[in-house]
């Protein structure tokens, strides 16, 4: 609707629960959802159930979850199974079953959402034959943007040129957001050609949500400044999902280290929780050690385990070790493998070198690479077993290849040592 479209407020519409209702909706279209809310209260209030969902969603996206709840069981128990489908999705996170019953009585009362969203639940849950039963059914009555989903069953059963074909059909019924799954394909085979253009197609249809894998990808073929101009264009249509990624291409560009912390900052601000562990990160290479102490718990109070081994890492340079360790084994516990690497490094610091060595095993044990580097270092300074340490530098040289020039270096050294 547009703004000479807008819903007349005459006299005579004041009473009628139909016109009230067209206006508080306009409204809560146009983003005006606090001034949209009492004129949908009173249509809620009138019977109408609709408006009653409309409130719901209006209370929602005010973050008045609790209230929204309400206003979506007064909207089914007057018969709107819409409502059912998004009471679903505002306590999905919480109470998964719930919101699954919740589909199930949508897609039994013929609610073409609920169906949709039942079938996204059962492939969530891994249940692909009960998913696609019901989105090829939908297809078949007349939903043919549902092959978008369609195809992502079809991915997860490993049938990838299958969910191809159903992505594009999917596109040429005008799913738009199967431009992303295109995308990532091509980027998965090495086309990185077919991935950019598949997502810049998405931005040009409006598309932003994968603005910020088309910035990355940018980035890595060093197009740094195309890469800055997608987040730019983007976070003027309003995707915050780029601040991170602009935040990192700034971060790595000499002397624009206050531009990035500024967009992590207000990605912080915008609730992204990635954003206090890259700034605890920018904050360590700059050389302010309490402000990222500080941001490294940030991160941890809003649940980013992964900040648990950069807030070790910080302690043990500040010398703090037994905090360190404790962080390092906490990173361990949640899975984060390199935190091995890591410990070892710290139980060096300590001298305490036989330690060190079961934690570089236990690294290289769980795949990280970059051990090799640093085990190799132990060998030869602190435990004299020049051979091990050789063949610690020659495997990270054929298995990192960022690590091969350090480790031909050290190689290098350690030749030199023994030839006096």
């Amino acid at each position: 609707m547009t703004r000479e479209e807008r819903p007349a407020g005459g006299p005579a519409d004041q009473q009628d629960p139909l016109a009230i209702h067209a206006r508080g909706r306009w409204l809560a279209e146009e983003g005006e959802l606090t001034a949209a809310l009492p004129l949908l209260r009173v249509a809620a209030a009138a019977g109408l159930a609709q408006a009653g969902r409309d409130l719901g969603r209006a209370l929602e996206g005010l973050g008045r979850p609790e209230e929204a709840a309400d206003a979506y069981r007064a909207a089914i128990a007057r018969g709107n199974t819409g409502a059912l489908v998004d009471l679903g999705l505002l306590l999905e996170d919480d109470d998964s079953g719930e919101a699954e019953r919740l589909y199930t009585a949508a897609a039994e009362a013929g609610d073409p959402e609920g169906k949709l969203a039942l079938a996204m639940t059962h492939l969530a849950a891994g249940r692909l034959g009960e998913a696609e039963e019901l989105l090829r059914a939908g297809i078949d009555a007349g939903q043919p943007r549902w092959q978008w989903q369609l195809g992502d069953v079809m991915a997860a059963r490993g049938r990838l040129d299958e969910a191809e074909r159903l992505y594009r059909k999917a596109l040429e019924a005008g799913e738009v957001r199967a431009l992303r799954d295109l995308g990532a394909m091509a980027e998965q085979r090495g086309d990185l050609a077919g991935a950019e253009a598949a997502w810049r197609r998405a931005i040009e249809m409006g598309d932003t949500a994968h603005a910020d894998d088309l910035a990355v990808l940018l980035a890595r073929q060093g197009r740094l400044d195309e890469a800055e101009a997608v987040c730019r264009n983007a976070l003027e249509a309003g995707d915050l999902g780029v601040l991170i990624p602009l935040g990192n291409l700034l971060a790595q560009q000499s002397g624009r280290a206050a531009e990035a912390e500024q967009v992590y900052r207000e990605a912080a601000a915008a609730g992204d929780v990635e954003a206090h562990l890259n700034l605890a990160n920018l904050l360590v290479d700059l050389g302010r050690s309490d402000e990222a102490l500080e941001e490294y718990r940030r991160a941890l109070a809003a649940g980013d385990a992964l900040a648990r081994r950069g807030y070790g890492d910080l302690l043990a340079e500040l010398g703090r070790f037994s905090e360190a360790e404790e962080q390092l084994l906490a990173a361990l516990a949640t899975g984060d493998i390199r935190a091995h690497h890591d410990l070892g490094n710290l139980y060096v610091r300590q001298a305490r070198y036989h330690d060190a060595e079961a934690e570089y095993q236990a690294a290289l044990g769980a795949g990280d690479v970059e051990a090799h580097i640093d085990y190799g270092n132990l060998l030869i300074d602190h435990l004299d077993r020049p051979e091990e340490a050789e063949d610690q530098y020659r495997q990270a040289i054929d298995a990192d290849p960022a690590a091969a020039d350090v480790a031909r270096r050290n190689l290098a050294l350690l030749r030199a040592e023994r030839k006096r």
